[in-house]
């Protein structure tokens, strides 16, 4: 299965996102390509990103159409644990200001790997029926 239309990936981000209990954020999730992933942070290898402003409560997410195709769902579910983490990372940066790529190297391991146990416990077919159900509206 590709990777699905924004739409549809707005939709699945706001079931998400009550499930991650980060649904008083605006999110949206953007599909690019390489090419624009690239332009926006200089690697057209990253499969998904977000940017986040914490004032707003508001986040943009990014997936990669060239790149994560079989990893969409992972990758938006690694993104909106950063969401979920802005706060802290907020506050923590400035304690780790001379520490920073060692803290941000720490940060992005934690996340994929909460993002993968996730993935594995709540996988995206279970996803699709507890929505059809209608326990996730």
């Amino acid at each position: 299965m590709g990777i699905p239309s924004e739409e549809r990936l707005n939709e699945i981000a706001q079931g998400l996102a009550k499930i991650l209990r980060v649904q008083d954020w605006d999110i949206n999730v953007h599909v690019i390509n390489g090419y624009e992933m690239d332009k926006r942070y200089n690697d057209c290898t990253f499969c998904g990103m977000a940017d986040r402003n914490i004032r707003l409560n508001t986040a943009d997410i990014y997936l990669n159409s060239d790149n994560c195709e079989d990893e969409w769902y992972e990758s938006l579910i690694h993104e909106l644990i950063h969401v979920q983490q802005t706060p802290m990372i907020h506050c923590t940066k400035g304690y780790f200001q001379e520490d920073h790529s060692y803290w941000d190297d720490l940060n992005e391991q934690l996340t994929e790997k909460q993002a993968q146990i996730f993935a594995s416990v709540y996988p995206y077919d279970r996803f699709e029926k507890e929505r059809e159900c209608g326990k996730i509206v």
